[in-house]
């Protein structure tokens, strides 16, 4: 196979084969941009798992903001970093930062839907 296509770039004319570059120059810049952009998206998975696991952390160690006893940290610290990413403080690193204070939230939000969701189990049904 790979004989054939030597044969066939022989075959072509000059035009042809500046086209032919071209084209092949162009596929891989565009399978560079779509590598860019796959490792991008993992990277911020990434973070929103180092959120949920910091979130885990928050939990055993400081569950509730000491000077706000109802409030849970680290549904706190997300919504804060959260804050000043959308404020755009970070020059290009907002993303980033979301993506870390998304985790944090997710996992406060998936902890109280669980107990909410235990307790209503729990709780003794109306006759």
């Amino acid at each position: 196979m790979a004989e054939a296509n030597a044969v066939a770039l022989r075959d072509m004319s000059k035009d042809e084969l500046v086209k032919h570059a071209v084209r092949w120059s162009s596929q891989l810049k565009s399978m560079k941009a779509e590598i860019a952009h796959g490792g991008k998206i993992v990277a911020h998975t990434g973070l929103a798992a180092l959120g949920g696991a910091a979130a885990g952390v928050l939990a055993v160690k400081m569950p509730k903001v000491p000077f706000l006893p109802h409030v849970d940290t680290d549904i706190a610290l997300g919504a804060g970093l959260s804050l000043l990413a959308a404020m755009d403080l970070f020059d290009g690193a907002d993303e980033w930062l979301n993506s870390l204070a998304s985790g944090l939230i997710a996992a406060g939000v998936a902890r109280e839907t669980q107990a909410a969701l235990l307790a209503r189990a729990a709780a003794p049904k109306a006759a």
